[in-house]
């Protein structure tokens, strides 16, 4: 499939004006739909007070590190479950193993409860032996900026840094000044103004949206460790990562800035229809592992 034709599908599909509840079934349907890769382990795994699916890939070293993985979801829906099909792929091609946790959803408590329980599940990694340096952690859309955010808590607090953090067309301006959110909205085929503010107006609830932890891509990013960006050109929060890119180059972070052209958001998703997902992935792959702590 090309990814004009993804593109018409998945426009054709959108519902207009659709709820929170409504995004959030559609969401877990489409991650059951998903086909699942092979030799990977799921179990459940709960460390410091933190659910979520453990996926550990046959012949891994668990020595090596592991993966923190932030679903997307606009902090309002998603869950492990739902991305388990992506995250089993990332174990699989990075050989590593991935936790991702089902962090606190905004419809029930709003920020920064999710960005609070990113940086517990990392203490968790830590505590359960792992070393800061070898916990990589990515994140999707929203669990793209809980990414970011937790990294910049965890220097806020004086928490060891990650060794890296690989977003995949990550929300980081919850201000929506971006060029993009107006340039390339109209032909965004998944995220659309209207579902970004009700999540934003849920997850928010009137604290300020330009703040440190809400909007990473308007913050001092001095200190963050590697960071790694892939977004498509087609997306609404392309600008997002234009920012959050300059901004780290500002303040000397090492970021690497992927924008991939015609395709959409989180398109790593789409793994079964789009050969470049596969290219993308393995391009983290190969970032990460000239990382290894």
């Amino acid at each position: 499939m090309t990814p004009q034709e993804l593109a018409a599908m998945l426009m054709a599909a959108r519902k207009p004006a659709p709820t929170i509840a409504e995004m959030a079934a559609d969401m877990e349907e489409l991650g059951a739909s998903l086909p699942m890769p092979e030799g990977v382990v799921e179990t459940p795994r709960s460390l410091g007070g933190i659910d979520g699916l453990w996926f550990a890939p046959e012949g891994s070293d668990a020595r090596q590190g592991c993966i923190l993985y932030l679903h997307g979801g606009g902090y309002g829906i998603g869950s492990a479950r739902s991305h388990r099909a992506l995250t089993a792929l990332i174990a699989q091609v990075c050989a590593m193993p991935v936790w991702s946790i089902d962090y606190t959803l905004s419809t029930s408590r709003p920020f920064p409860a999710a960005i609070e329980d990113a940086l517990a599940a990392f203490e968790a990694l830590v505590s359960a032996g792992y070393a800061p340096g070898s916990i990589f952690v990515i994140g999707d859309s929203a669990g793209g900026g809980a990414a970011a955010a937790m990294a910049l808590l965890a220097l806020d607090r004086g928490v060891p840094a990650p060794g890296g953090l690989v977003l995949f067309s990550p929300w980081l301006d919850l201000t929506f000044s971006g060029a993009s959110h107006r340039e390339c909205g109209p032909r965004d085929p998944v995220v659309c103004v209207h579902s970004m503010t009700m999540m934003r107006e849920s997850y928010l609830r009137g604290a300020d949206p330009a703040s440190r932890h809400a909007s990473p891509a308007l913050a001092d990013l001095r200190g963050l460790p590697p960071v790694l960006i892939q977004v498509g050109s087609e997306e609404l929060l392309l600008s997002d990562s234009l920012t959050f890119a300059e901004r780290a180059g500002i303040d000397r972070v090492e970021v690497t800035l992927e924008v991939w052209p015609d395709m959409i958001h989180v398109f790593q998703a789409y793994f079964p229809h789009l050969e470049q997902a596969h290219h993308a992935l393995a391009r983290v792959v190969g970032w990460i592992a000239a990382r290894i702590a």
